[in-house]
């Protein structure tokens, strides 16, 4: 447990027009961390500011109406740490920053400068947070394919999914989860939702919950259909060739409001291609999962949610069902949505999180506690989609599957944007990296995790 020495409210006044100005408030535990109580992300436009846990005051910053992750430091200066741990009452300090660790695939920035901390001393409570061991102290040292990843480690659970170790490269460090959040935020919600609704959730037409999507064809076109990225609305069936599309840039992840992604993710045209359909890949199509899923949500179409805190938002029935229960760092009540008075859940991507949080998640998903259909979906490759151009790669309900030539062992694994990875290695082992170089490349470690375990073996 970790021990609390202090609680302080914070205002931070940097000297950059760009980082907004932040009133928090940050504990100060016996061992030396700071560990922010704030959840979420403050401020928006053209940055969200987040404390995040850490020796010193560590910080994001995440891009506005994006993903991208800038993480800094304030350094305080070891006689400042005790002036702190001394106050009695509000004390003016004059401390440096400078961005230290990014994850952005098409953008970095060299910032560094002065901040302005006062702080008040304040009475709170700390909740207990998860260990995480270094890497280097770790049994098994992977070694990422990927040149200097800003984050990579793995996790060992026992057969129930409590965790046993996690060893981390770097623990404290925030990350963007991109399309994990497709997992994470549209299929878990879409799976709680049916597992404590009477109706057969999944099995509605996009059309019945999505008035925009005006054509006959959404009719036929189901929630499930988009979960596993087959809707049969589409452009080309080409490898990210419709995710990738100048339309898709333009006209659904750089616009900010729901009317105009929506617009776009139903304008895409029914293609008469034979039953079932084809697998194509578009975040669109996450983001009418996740607006069907709101719209359901707020309109009451799903009935009572037996068993579940529910609510009309899709991002607080995720905390107060899943996030709570798995404690998560506050970094990670931040799911972001449309810049409108809707509101609207991205679904497809918009989370942050600390390894810690990564770690928690997947092995929710690994070990589907709740029963909500993810253990099926992980142990059953044989019932993903086939992607189109690759005999190795199968798809289904968010979760990505890899056939090893070597073994013809399929690995189930979660992917996102710029080179994000989880790969669940076996029933209770799972690896991870973040990275921005577009390279998702995770073969040698698998095999080199098996040496591990043989050299295990009696």
């Amino acid at each position: 447990m970790l021990l609390l020495a202090s609680v302080f409210a914070l205002q931070l006044n940097f000297d950059r027009a760009e980082i907004p100005t932040v009133e928090t408030r940050v504990a100060r535990t016996e061992a030396g961390q700071f560990y922010p109580l704030e959840k979420g992300f403050q401020g928006d436009k053209p940055f969200g500011f987040a404390l995040q846990p850490g020796a010193e005051l560590s910080f994001v910053l995440r891009e506005f109406n994006a993903n991208c992750l800038h993480n800094g430091r304030i350094h305080l200066s070891t006689e400042q740490q005790q002036q702190l741990l001394d106050a009695s009452a509000t004390i003016q300090l004059s401390a440096t920053y400078a961005l230290t660790e990014q994850t952005c695939a098409y953008e970095s920035f060299d910032w560094q400068g002065e901040v302005q901390v006062q702080a008040t001393p304040l009475q709170d409570d700390l909740p207990v947070t998860p260990a995480v061991t270094p890497l280097r102290d770790a049994p098994w040292q992977p070694q990422p394919q990927q040149q200097q990843p800003t984050v990579y480690g793995w996790a060992q659970t026992d057969a129930d999914g409590k965790l046993i170790a996690h060893y981390s490269s770097q623990p404290h460090i925030a990350v963007p989860a991109y399309s994990l959040s497709k997992t994470f935020i549209a299929a878990a919600a879409a799976l709680l939702i049916e597992r404590h609704s009477v109706t057969e959730i999944l099995a509605l037409s996009i059309a019945s919950l999505i008035p925009e999507c005006e054509q006959a064809s959404w009719q036929r076109t189901t929630l499930r259909d988009a979960l596993n990225m087959r809707t049969g609305h589409y452009h080309q069936t080409t490898a990210s060739a419709d995710e990738s599309a100048e339309a898709m840039i333009n006209d659904f992840f750089l616009v900010t409001s729901h009317a105009e992604k929506i617009r776009h993710a139903c304008s895409y045209p029914a293609q008469q291609s034979a039953s079932p359909a084809p697998f194509v890949y578009q975040s669109s199509a996450t983001y009418l999962l996740a607006t069907a899923l709101q719209t359901g949500l707020q309109q009451n179409r799903f009935g009572e949610l037996e068993g579940l805190h529910s609510d009309r938002r899709l991002d607080q029935l995720l905390y107060d069902n899943l996030w709570d229960p798995l404690q998560l760092s506050p970094l990670a009540y931040s799911i972001d949505s449309t810049k409108d008075a809707r509101a609207q859940i991205w679904g497809g991507y918009g989370l942050s999180l600390l390894p810690g949080d990564l770690v928690a998640l997947a092995r929710f998903v690994q070990h589907d506690p709740m029963e909500l259909g993810f253990a099926e979906i992980l142990a059953r490759p044989d019932l993903a989609t086939p992607v189109p151009g690759n005999e190795s790669l199968r798809y289904r309900a968010s979760i990505w599957f890899w056939q090893d030539p070597a073994s013809e062992q399929w690995y189930p694994f979660l992917s996102g944007y710029g080179g994000i990875i989880v790969v669940f290695l076996d029933s209770r082992h799972l690896y991870y990296l973040v990275s921005d170089q577009h390279d998702h490349r995770f073969a040698d470690v698998i095999r080199d995790f098996q040496r591990w375990q043989t050299e295990l073996a009696p």
